[in-house]
């Protein structure tokens, strides 16, 4: 996927996500986040969580069943979101569509 800026009032990050194929899903994984996030500004954890929300919408486009991040130990913040074994700090969440 193309990288892809999300602006919000606690910040401006640049987005790098990577899809392919497992057992014939698709799955996206976030390969890359750079910018700035305000963390003294009121609300930032709420943005995480409204943003991330952006993202799996983005992620559900493209078709993904999955969204995958490690890196950084976010569990503290996406309590919707499960280990993901392998990967340091791995998280992981299936994601589900309107019906």
């Amino acid at each position: 996927m193309d990288p892809f800026v999300i602006d919000a009032p606690e910040g401006r990050v640049v987005i790098l996500l990577e899809v392919y194929e497992e057992d014939g899903r698709l799955i996206a994984a976030l390969r890359g986040c750079d910018g700035r996030l305000n963390t003294k500004q009121p609300g930032w954890l709420r943005a995480i969580r409204r943003e991330l929300h952006t993202i799996e919408n983005i992620v559900k486009s493209a078709n993904c069943s999955e969204l995958r991040i490690g890196g950084r130990d976010w569990s503290w913040i996406l309590k919707d979101y499960d280990r993901l074994d392998g990967v340091p700090n791995g998280l992981r969440k299936v994601l589900q569509w309107a019906t």
